[in-house]
């Protein structure tokens, strides 16, 4: 069933099967979950830290944090960190390989996404993905999560191919820059059901 003409883009080769055509929207609990703010990426002199999009990135999730926490709602936080080097997939970023075992500093949350969230659920994942093969799941659905909003260091990386028309365009305007203080203004002070979009 899959033609032979060339679409203009991967986008329109899903959208034209139908992808993305019904939407999901908000359910009724909001949780967050921040992927990789970790010092190895986020600090001077972490192995493989300095984009200046990571520091804007860091500066958005902690303002957008604040005012998440203060009305309650869940946050979990993930970052990357190995026991041994067998226990790594194979990675092609030789950092990683030295860098990120525990216990080694580049591991260590980034303080400005830690301040104030004593009671985030952070853990540690073996992989890119925050979602496979973590507790995460299992935490947002104990505590009743079923809408989720995604702050960090490399969310797109790898999935391109895979989102609607609609969430491709989201992921190219939240690559291109942080989220304005006005969209975070008004997303918070409506309800605290996420039920406004940016």
């Amino acid at each position: 069933w899959f033609s032979t003409a060339r679409p203009a883009t991967m986008a329109d080769a899903y959208a034209d099967r139908s992808y993305g055509s019904d939407p999901v929207g908000f359910g009724k609990t909001l949780g967050i979950i921040v992927v990789d703010f970790q010092k190895a990426f986020t600090r001077p002199g972490g192995a493989l830290a300095g984009s200046p999009h990571i520091e804007a990135a860091v500066e958005a999730t902690q303002r957008l944090l604040t005012h998440a926490r203060a009305a309650g709602v869940r946050v979990a936080v993930s970052y990357v960190a190995y026991a041994t080097l067998d226990a790594m997939p194979h990675w092609k970023v030789r950092a990683v390989k030295t860098d990120l075992f525990r216990g080694m500093p580049g591991t260590e949350l980034d303080p400005r996404i830690t301040a104030g969230g004593q009671s985030d659920y952070a853990f540690d994942k073996w992989g890119a993905s925050s979602f496979f093969q973590t507790p995460l799941a299992a935490y947002f659905t104990r505590h009743g999560v079923d809408t989720v909003a995604v702050c960090g260091r490399i969310v797109p990386l790898g999935r391109k191919r895979k989102l609607t028309p609609r969430q491709q365009t989201a992921v190219d305007r939240s690559a291109a820059a942080p989220p304005p203080a006005a969209c975070e203004r008004r997303w918070w002070t409506r309800s605290s059901s996420a039920s406004a979009r940016c």
